[in-house]
């Protein structure tokens, strides 16, 4: 009998009862809201043995019925970064979690209840929005920008170049660049910055900086330290412009953070850091539908490689970075940080990093290291990598890690290091050159449920090798394994499938011995001992439709087809989690990114509706 949905979730209850078990609940902080995603945080005291739970509901304004998504994540004093005293952390007493897939531009009423069987029940109901998609100001004026070469009849009001445009432009004005290419001397450089912006516009009058439509308008910084430098700019909008050869092409975020920048349908390339934001009050970017081409066409493993290039790197809060292509970077996607300060306003929280494509990254293409809370990675294609997504550390959490398809990464499919916390890593599909389950052992108060963990079985250490230091309020399970023998080592000492590690010693089960690591032959096995996998599946490449095997080399996307096959092992094989697996079609969901009978999501940039 597959158990319920809070026993999966508020995970130990075993603890010893105290004097402070029952719970005093205290403020409920609305992270900032995203397009698609709202997250709370549930702050309390008390509730020592951990036997509390916050049950959510939701649903939009005037809607009559109730939706159930996941339960609050419980945090509570889990020691991020362990052995890293520049990083050290410990995570606070919350709770803490999101709803996803909503849609943007609504107000939803969210429900919020907390039971203790100890004592301190209570209901928080809050109404939250959504983010609408940033648009244009209805009257804004239109300020024409022409190359110092145009020879054609001019729209006006005209200018010559940006920067006189700009010095004019007030928000709510959209300033069209017509094609050409547009330089700026070295001697009119500022600080070896082309382009200072720094006014501020408002989300209801955004600056906007637009390709007029008449060619390609092209911004190259012939070398430039930044082509723009905007860090003091608020709710500028970059469209349909081709940005390059510039170090920084966006230097938007270092001694202070930009508000609410909008780059869409923008070309970047022959830049290392197109997009650069490292101030944790940078807010609300939005990044879509782009094409960041990087330095490196010539994709290697890791040690080949330096850390050169990061096309999207970010701090702050609120955040969303979707339906871009990103290829030939050291890393795709990344959070930025280090141990968390004492303002909670300087935190990586909020923010979604979901459908986009990314390829030929050499470490990794999506790092959610040092962010906090409700900070969500999902719905997004990666391949040819040497990590796909890194959790490194994640500061409590919870870090949503769901329905990635990851193909021929050459370490690991998702990175859980330096003993992250918070982990919800639920229905992803996971193929790896060598051994899609071989991830750090450091992971806690983590699920890692409904996952496909398919390795090629080359060079591969073991099937699945890894552990947790929180197994009270760790879950691994349901999921589906592509089973095979590790090779012998060349000391001749047999090699199990299975490699697990524990914080602390265990008694063995086939000695009387008490040990921190141990080998395992099966699942079984490794369920007997740990619990975990009780419901985990073994199966191959033929629940696939087509599934090649990955080879780990810098290879074309093959032409894979990984819809599930009818009747396949993966369907019907997960647990029902509300609003990770709604709409599942049979007995219950299936494992890995594509639900069997769904529409298979569009990665990476969407064609426009209407022209720039």
């Amino acid at each position: 009998m597959k158990p319920s949905l809070l026993s999966i979730l508020s995970l130990g209850l075993a603890f010893v009862a105290g004097a402070a078990d029952s719970i005093k609940p205290g403020e409920v902080i609305v992270e900032r809201p995203t397009l698609v995603c709202l997250g709370f945080r549930w702050q309390i005291e008390g509730d020592d043995n951990r036997n509390a739970a916050v049950e959510v509901a939701y649903r939009a304004k005037g809607a009559s019925e109730w939706r159930a998504a996941m339960p609050l994540l419980r945090l509570k004093g889990e020691v991020v970064a362990q052995d890293d005293p520049g990083s050290r952390w410990t995570a606070p007493n919350i709770f803490a979690g999101s709803i996803l897939d909503l849609t943007p531009a609504t107000e939803y009423e969210v429900k919020l209840t907390l039971h203790d069987p100890d004592g301190g029940d209570a209901e928080k109901l809050l109404t939250s929005k959504t983010r609408g998609e940033p648009v244009a100001f209805d009257g804004g004026r239109k300020l024409h920008v022409y190359p110092s070469e145009f020879a054609g009849t001019k729209d006006t009001p005209a200018f010559t170049g940006l920067a006189a445009a700009y010095a004019e432009a007030q928000p709510g004005d959209i300033i069209l660049v017509h094609r050409g290419v547009y330089t700026v001397p070295e001697a009119d450089k500022k600080d070896r910055a082309d382009y200072v912006l720094d006014k501020a516009a408002s989300v209801e009058r955004p600056i906007v900086i637009r390709a007029a439509g008449d060619g390609e308008a092209v911004f190259d910084g012939t070398g430039a330290l930044k082509l723009f430098s905007c860090e003091a700019a608020e709710h500028h909008f970059f469209e349909g412009l081709t940005c390059r050869k510039a170090e920084h092409l966006f230097y938007a975020g270092r001694t202070r953070g930009a508000q609410g920048l909008v780059f869409r349908r923008c070309k970047f390339e022959e830049s290392g850091y197109p997009i650069f934001a490292l101030h944790g009050s940078c807010r609300d970017f939005y990044v879509a539908d782009c094409e960041f081409i990087g330095t490196h066409p010539e994709w290697h493993p890791h040690s080949e490689r330096k850390n050169d290039s990061h096309a999207v790197w970010l701090q702050g809060q609120g955040h969303v970075v979707c339906h871009n292509r990103i290829r030939d970077y050291w890393d795709g996607v990344d959070l930025y940080g280090k141990e968390p300060g004492t303002d909670p306003a300087l935190w990586n929280c909020a923010v979604d990093i979901y459908e986009n494509e990314f390829s030929g990254c050499a470490d990794d293409a999506i790092e959610l290291d040092y962010g906090l809370h409700n900070i969500r990675a999902f719905r997004n294609l990666i391949w040819n990598v040497f990590d796909g997504i890194s959790l490194q550390p994640v500061f409590g959490g919870p870090a949503y890690v769901w329905r990635n398809v990851i193909f021929n990464c050459t370490r690991n499919p998702f990175k859980p290091n330096v003993h992250p916390s918070g982990l919800l890593i639920v229905n992803n599909t996971f193929i790896a050159s060598g051994s899609a389950g071989t991830f750090a052992p450091l992971w806690q108060n983590a699920r890692l449920l409904n996952n496909l963990f398919l390795g090629s079985g080359d060079d591969a250490a073991h099937v699945i090798s890894s552990g947790t230091p929180t197994p009270e309020t760790s879950l691994m399970d349901y999921n589906g394994w592509r089973w095979f023998e590790p090779k012998t080592p060349a000391n001749g000492k047999r090699s199990f499938p299975i490699f697990w590690r524990f914080n602390q010693p265990v008694k063995s089960p086939r000695f009387n011995k008490m040990v921190k690591e141990w080998s395992y032959e099966t699942l079984a096995e490794l369920a007997d001992h740990t619990g975990h996998e009780r419901h985990g599946v073994v199966l191959d490449y033929d629940i696939f439709e087509k599934c090649e095997k990955p080879t780990g080399e810098n290879t074309p996307f093959p032409a894979l087809d990984l819809r599930l096959r009818a009747g396949s092992k993966a369907v019907d094989a997960g647990l029902a989690l509300p609003n990770l697996t709604d709409g599942s079609a049979g007995a219950g969901p299936d494992l890995g990114a594509l639900e069997f009978g769904a529409p298979v999501p569009h990665y990476g940039p969407r064609a426009p509706a209407t022209p720039p």
